[in-house]
């Protein structure tokens, strides 16, 4: 993998971020491009990223995907269209024009050069964020979809993320951030790897096998509870888990938690554990070591809220839909 970064308006901050480093710790090598400010044009970032892809190639490598942030994006982008070969492309939010009207261009320029994908052979990723100011921000919900149905049309393997609406995505960065490794680095390398979108949409539980998370019983199942059952969302830090809740014995609740997947597969591991839930007057909560968890159901939905004990002030949220025909099937 080639990361190709964003353009710096006084320096390059070329460090891999932490979707690159998900790749790196599923066995990718990753290997990152500078450019230097000072000089920092497309044209350069083109020639940049063609000698990143010779010299892999020299070095042995089979498989190629170039991964790039906004201007790196675009050259990624770029690459594909005048014939340099490789596996994937991933860019996010891509973008090489700013200032006054020229944001237009990041939409209206990469229209051309999406066009010359026709018999490529790269599969194509790329994510849109809200609040982008390199274009989102002034027409938001016009690249995503144009784009996911051109790279139909054209028989190219796509997986487009449009403006997320969880785990606060928003904005130029966003691709860069934990967060964003966390909900979509497991949706993005299974793409890589299999040519196909996987199910990574909220609320559809059969997005909760790309995350490695295969619920587990909580004991027996009371189907006259409206509690019981599958729950599944993302907390606010991007952090995908289901919750299996079972029967009911005095005040406290059978449940079993499951964290899928997370942005570094080396520390956060899909796990499994028993996590009994006491009920309250307003719901149900839960106390561990270092935090607080409270959830409140409405209807087939329930918001909950993390708050960790060092720090009061420190808070996730989370949004859980319910799965009913997991009562239904029991």
């Amino acid at each position: 993998m080639i990361w190709n970064h964003g353009r710096g308006m006084t320096s390059a901050d070329h460090k891999a971020p932490p979707l690159a480093l998900h790749f790196a710790h599923r066995g990718w090598d990753v290997y990152t491009l500078y450019r230097g400010w000072g000089s920092d044009d497309r044209l350069r970032a083109l020639q940049i990223v063609g000698a990143g892809i010779g010299k892999a190639q020299k070095m042995g490598y089979s498989r190629i995907v170039l991964m790039g942030q906004s201007a790196g994006a675009y050259a990624a982008i770029e690459a594909v269209r005048y014939g340099y070969e490789v596996e994937a492309v991933i860019g996010l939010a891509p973008a090489a024009h700013g200032n006054g009207t020229y944001w237009k261009d990041n939409d209206f320029a990469m229209r051309a050069i999406w066009e010359k994908y026709a018999g490529r052979k790269a599969k194509v990723a790329v994510a849109y964020f809200a609040e982008d100011d390199y274009y989102e921000a002034h027409a938001p919900n016009v690249r995503g979809p144009w784009l996911r149905d051109k790279l139909q049309s054209l028989g190219i393997p796509h997986y487009i993320i449009n403006q997320p609406e969880i785990a606060d995505l928003k904005g130029h960065g966003a691709g860069q951030s934990w967060n964003f490794a966390r909900r979509y680095g497991a949706c993005i390398f299974a793409f890589v790897e299999s040519g196909e979108a996987p199910p990574c949409e909220e609320g559809d539980p059969s997005a909760l096998a790309t995350f490695q998370i295969v619920p587990q019983p909580a004991g027996r199942l009371d189907p006259t509870s409206p509690l019981a059952g599958l729950w599944h969302g993302t907390w606010g830090g991007g952090r995908l888990v289901a919750i299996t809740m079972g029967g009911i014995t005095g005040n406290q609740l059978a449940a079993r938690y499951h964290a899928g997947l997370g942005a570094n597969p080396a520390a956060e591991l899909p796990s499994d554990v028993d996590w009994p839930l006491t009920l309250t007057a307003t719901g149900m909560m839960r106390e561990t070591p270092n935090a607080v968890f409270e959830f409140r159901r409405d209807g087939d939905r329930l918001f909950g809220t993390m708050t960790a004990k060092h720090n009061p002030d420190l808070k996730d949220t989370i949004v859980l839909q319910r799965v009913p025909e997991r009562v239904s099937a029991r």
